[in-house]
């Protein structure tokens, strides 16, 4: 369990350290290779929590070290997606800074 913690949280200290650069880009949207790891990245991130989550079905709560996913943060984990504190959801989405949707996992996360 603590491998995966330790790659969340390595994971989401990159992930926002590459959406700053992205955000600063000119030309973001034209598949730059930053733009590609970072969503690759993300996909990962996702099924690490995941993983994390099945494996060890009593976990609870979020995964930076007992602190709770920022709410303009790049990814969340499934715990504070699943937060009401972090948006308004529709129809097991919500909405996040880019203004698309991040899955939201059952309300029994």
């Amino acid at each position: 369990m603590e491998q995966l913690l330790t790659r969340l949280t390595k994971g989401s200290s990159w992930l926002h350290d590459a959406n700053e650069q992205l955000l600063a880009m000119e030309y973001i949207g034209r598949g730059t290779e930053l733009e590609i790891a970072f969503l690759d990245a993300i996909d990962l991130w996702d099924n690490l929590d995941m993983a994390l989550r099945n494996t060890y079905s009593d976990y609870r709560g979020c995964v930076l070290d007992g602190k709770t996913c920022a709410g303009d943060a790049p990814v969340r984990c499934r715990w504070c997606g699943n937060s009401q504190a972090h948006g308004e959801k529709e129809g097991g989405y919500e909405k996040n800074i880019y203004g698309s949707r991040t899955r939201v996992p059952p309300q029994d996360y």
